[in-house]
């Protein structure tokens, strides 16, 4: 990313292709599958940069897991949170959706953080499948920590069976299946060597920045690169492409369309854990709105109350308006989503409430802004919420997520900046279970 000043040869210099002259012929599909607590969502920026590079949009898939979250104890039944059996057996059907739809054995198979190690176990378990290549952004491939007294029984502790299992595999990774890993140099918040990101400050985890590389893969490191942008960033969106093609894009511009069609799934969550299980009778209404002001301008131009599978599209938009999403759910507050124009078409735009244990009751509007493809570097970024600044010493990122209140009063509009992106929203009464929820789109 520009903001932090990435050095693209640094990757490329050790970059290999998955691809060899013959099978540039053929046009591999893609499955990009998110991490734990994420959705489909968060590769749209990656999709639309391989489509603006002429890749085809029906060999781009993206899954949503429909328990994303990992239990506390692999052994234990937890609600809302999946076992690894379980998100293996997920990720199981997801390739065979898309070996099916495109007709097509061989794929590419991106795979962001736990689902990372899902896709190690998925290939454990299925030795022989024919899949082109296994790229692992972020994967804690030896786990958070390394511990026999801590995070016990977690998938993420290097010392479980689980792990211990993938790791005993020859260089870590399958046998016939070229392997490769992104990581940062430093600055992903699950590669420390202390476990402050993981609830145990001053506990030594045993790990630390290579902990993510496997010897039997290419090992490629974007630095200064935070958990999330190692995999959805635009310098990420770059080795994946040469990964996938064996080229370098012609460009990381996403290709606007006049016209985009666009929908999604929306979910919730389950014992507190954000769910992809769609919703059904969930009201959505769309509007246009002003960009400096949010204020809507008309009527909206779609409502939808979602069927069974939570599906509340399509809709055909305009790739220059911006765009009020509110989302009306039983037992969680109204969400007032604002994000930034949607330059091209998709089926993944999910959207979830905003979840009520979070509100804060004191406040008379509360204004939530998310960056959900990285963490935001107060330290660094230049942000701006309301013509305040917000600042803070150099840290390692680990929030995605910043929160802002309002005192009781008239609506009004709230502007955030976040580096050289903009957005405004309108506030809502918290009183009237009312939340405004800022989202930049990377």
């Amino acid at each position: 990313m520009q903001r932090r000043g990435f050095f693209l040869a640094s990757g490329m210099a050790v970059a290999a292709s998955a691809v060899s002259a013959q099978e540039r012929q053929e046009i591999a599909p893609v499955l990009f599958v998110h991490g734990s607590g994420d959705n489909a969502s968060a590769w749209l920026p990656t999709i639309w940069r391989f489509e603006s590079n002429y890749y085809p949009r029906p060999r781009l898939f993206a899954a949503d897991l429909r328990l994303p979250s990992a239990r506390t104890d692999d052994t234990v039944r937890e609600a809302g949170r999946s076992s690894i059996a379980e998100s293996t057996a997920q990720l199981a059907q997801e390739i065979a959706r898309v070996r099916r739809a495109s007709g097509i054995e061989r794929i590419v198979v991106v795979a962001h953080a736990r689902a990372g190690n899902t896709l190690r176990s998925y290939l454990r378990d299925n030795p022989g499948t024919r899949i082109k290549a296994a790229v692992l952004c972020a994967t804690p491939s030896h786990g958070v920590i390394v511990s026999d007294q801590h995070m016990r029984g977690s998938e993420f502790n290097g010392a479980s069976p689980f792990l211990r299992a993938l790791n005993t595999m020859p260089g870590g990774v399958p046998p016939g299946v070229p392997t490769f890993t992104l990581a940062s140099n430093g600055m992903d918040k699950f590669a420390q060597p202390d476990g402050r990101f993981i609830g145990l400050p001053g506990v030594a985890t045993g790990i630390d920045a290579t902990s993510p590389a496997l010897r039997g893969a290419t090992n490629i490191v974007l630095p200064d690169a935070d958990h999330l942008e190692v995999a959805y960033s635009t310098e990420a969106f770059v080795e994946l492409y040469r990964i996938t093609t064996g080229e370098l894009p012609q460009s990381t511009r996403i290709r606007p369309e006049v016209r985009p069609t666009l929908s999604g799934r929306v979910s919730g969550f389950e014992a507190g854990a954000p769910s992809n299980i769609g919703i059904a009778g969930a009201r959505l209404r769309i509007f246009a709105v002003d960009p400096e002001t949010a204020r809507r301008l008309g009527p909206e131009l779609h409502e939808r109350i979602t069927p069974p599978d939570g599906m509340w599209g399509p809709i055909e938009a305009n790739s220059e308006t911006h765009y009020e999403f509110e989302l009306t759910i039983r037992g969680y507050p109204t969400t007032h989503i604002y994000r930034p124009p949607f330059p091209r078409s998709s089926e993944h735009i999910n959207l979830r409430p905003y979840l009520p244990a979070q509100a804060d009751p004191k406040a008379g509007a509360l204004i939530v802004i998310t960056r959900p493809r990285g963490y935001f570097d107060i330290g660094r970024d230049q942000i701006e919420i309301a013509g305040q600044a917000v600042r803070g010493p150099p840290d390692i990122p680990s929030e995605s997520t910043l929160r802002a209140a309002s005192p009781d009063g008239p609506q009004s509009t709230i502007v955030v900046h976040f580096n050289t992106e903009r957005i405004a929203a309108l506030t809502w009464p918290l009183a009237e279970r009312r939340v405004s929820v800022i989202e930049f789109a990377e």
